[in-house]
């Protein structure tokens, strides 16, 4: 049986969820089935040690686009042919759908992981041929309802087309970090019995690490317990401002700055209690799927992304973005309580494997690539057949 080529098309491999998600799926997906090819716009490569799957860099600029540069990625997914092209993130969604059509590419798929690239409050000629790219697409996967519902509401996409799938990842190295973790607290000089918040997130504006550093601040001042907060991200435009920040609230005895791989995040997750995060927009946030895996409970903001992802109560707690009190009632009943951390965060740490194992995850994507392909070669064979006879 010939393999069936799949060509992924993504706006840069820079450290981000979505990229984690597209490394994840090529390592996961079965090899002699798929013939497959990561292409990035981009010109680097954050992951390039983590898979062996064929890739090519194009160098576009999305903001200084280049005649020969496009040139070059149209020759690119010309010459490898691909039967299926899937997309991830905007400019990539709207060059592959469009460059898709020009090469005849059967297939078209985009994954829409989030809100915040898309916005549509003012129309413009831009966001016009990005919507009317979006239209070639056979399937749009959506990372969560909400998503869904503002690609069928504000892009004017058929709800036939959309389908709603979390992001899957690899969580082992979440789950089996825990073994890390009296090792992790003592390199990084935390007491045993003080209690960790980390926050898995770039340092972009949606993220809101401002408001977080100030809640957190609150939290230090009405607490008796030794507090830090680790802010694991690597770059991002912002960093600058919120290291500025620390020193500006003090709080450079308690906060800490980490980055690094995978491996390293989760060391660091391992030696936290507490899941916290302010973002204002995602879609499926797969660093709230590591923190929950490691076992934490997730303090999270009453929002709609989040709020599809954890249960209030359950796998830990939602607050009132507005309400600094209701953050800090629920923070300190965490703080407060060993016995309440541990048990919210089993239960988080098995919604987590369920909802979000890219084992479970690549069984769907698998039934999604044969189902388009099975209907695409289908209607190819019998239209051959028919001009035959």
């Amino acid at each position: 049986m010939k393999r069936i080529r799949i060509l992924y098309l993504i706006n840069n491999m820079n450290p981000g969820g979505a990229q984690r998600y597209v490394i994840d799926l090529m390592n996961a997906l079965d090899k002699d089935i798929f013939d497959i090819r990561i292409v990035s716009l981009g010109s680097r490569n954050f992951f390039k040690n983590e898979t062996y799957v064929s890739y090519r860099e194009i160098g576009i600029n999305k903001n200084k686009p280049n005649l020969f540069l496009l040139i070059s990625l149209y020759n690119e997914i010309k010459v490898y042919n691909p039967h299926i092209i899937h997309t991830q993130l905007r400019y990539a969604d709207t060059l592959g759908q469009l460059i898709g059509v020009l090469t005849k590419v059967p297939i078209r798929i985009s994954t829409i992981h989030g809100t915040v690239e898309w916005k549509r409050d003012r129309l413009s000629i831009i966001h016009l041929i990005e919507d009317y790219a979006l239209q070639y697409s056979n399937l749009i996967i959506a990372v969560s309802e909400s998503v869904k519902e503002y690609i069928i509401t504000k892009r004017h996409v058929s709800p036939e087309k959309v389908k709603t799938l979390h992001c899957g990842i690899n969580l082992m190295p979440f789950i089996n970090g825990q073994t890390q973790r009296i090792n992790m607290r003592s390199y990084l000089s935390i007491e045993p019995q003080s209690v960790v918040f980390a926050c898995t997130a770039h340092f972009r504006p949606e993220k809101r690490h401002d408001v977080l550093l100030h809640r957190f601040s609150r939290l230090l001042q009405r607490s008796d317990r030794k507090l830090y907060l680790f802010l694991i991200g690597n770059e991002g435009p912002l960093e600058n401002n919120i290291k500025d920040m620390i020193q500006a609230l003090n709080l450079q005895n308690n906060v800490l700055i980490l980055g690094g791989n995978r491996d390293a995040v989760a060391e660091y997750l391992s030696a936290s209690d507490i899941f916290v995060m302010f973002s204002e927009s995602e879609g499926t946030s797969l660093a709230v799927a590591e923190g929950m895996a490691t076992g934490m409970p997730a303090l999270l903001p009453r929002l709609p992304h989040f709020s599809s992802q954890i249960k209030d109560g359950i796998d830990g707690f939602l607050f009132d973005l507005n309400s600094e009190d209701d953050f800090l009632v629920k923070a300190n009943r965490l703080i407060d309580s060993a016995s309440l951390r541990g048990s919210l965060g089993a239960n988080a740490r098995k919604h987590s494997l369920n909802e979000y194992d890219i084992r479970n995850h690549v069984s769907i994507i698998k039934y999604y690539y044969l189902g388009c392909y099975k209907k695409w070669y289908d209607k190819k064979y019998y239209s051959t057949l028919n001009e035959t006879e």
